[in-house]
């Protein structure tokens, strides 16, 4: 199953593989200026405020764990 949004002209797409793990991928040669990094950086922010979870951005891989990351995002916790 999935799902596709739009972001400040970016597609990400959704992928429900794991209870625990949702995916989404896009195009990093949509990601051209710091206005289309702005929307990617909000968009992980706003993903993990939402579902109080740590958000990692990484190249596309099967192994996650392996992989540099990106962006890393925590959510704030309520004090």
């Amino acid at each position: 199953m999935g799902l596709a949004i739009d972001v400040g002209g970016m597609w990400f797409t959704c992928y429900f593989f794991d209870i625990k793990e949702i995916e989404f991928t896009f195009d990093p040669a949509d990601v051209v200026d710091a206005e289309s990094f702005s929307a990617v950086r909000e968009f992980v922010c706003w993903l993990g405020d939402s579902t109080g979870r740590e958000v990692i951005v990484t190249m596309e891989r099967n192994d996650h764990g392996s992989m540099p990351r990106l962006l890393h995002y925590s959510p704030r916790r309520p004090a």
